[in-house]
């Protein structure tokens, strides 16, 4: 079974879910980006203990660090070596074969980048609200 931290408290995998609905406005939950916050501040007004909040907060910033995406960056470059490797020394790439993994690259980078920004995104607006709140304490 995974482990899931502060599930008690917000389950990340279903509310990152639902925000990637709603940044495409397809939330059947929530019509607004202020109902979904509204939502978010009343999970973590649960929060009493100090302590658990600091851990909290520090888990979600943790996350937020961890979305920056690199991935797509190592991959093209896997791609490109092998497309080399291939033209040296199996086959003769010509220019079109150059364009379509040219292409290629060019569409996994902007692919990996809009599926990271949104968890990106998740994670610091609830460290905004984390924050908003925190003030409030």
């Amino acid at each position: 079974m995974k482990h899931r931290p502060f599930i008690e408290i917000i389950d990340f995998e279903k509310e990152l879910k639902e925000y990637k609905l709603l940044c495409r406005r397809k939330s059947k939950k929530f019509t607004y980006y202020l109902d979904w916050k509204n939502y978010i501040i009343s999970l973590i007004q649960k929060i009493k203990n100090d302590d658990y909040w600091e851990n909290f907060k520090y888990f979600c910033r943790n996350r937020e660090r961890s979305t920056r995406n690199t991935s797509s960056m190592y991959l093209n470059l896997i791609i490109l070596f092998a497309t080399i490797c291939l033209d040296k020394f199996l086959v003769d790439i010509n220019i079109f074969g150059w364009f379509v993994i040219f292409f290629v690259m060019i569409g996994n980078v902007v692919w990996q980048n809009n599926s990271y920004e949104k968890e990106n995104y998740f994670y610091k607006d609830i460290l905004e609200i984390i924050e908003q709140e925190e003030l409030k304490r």
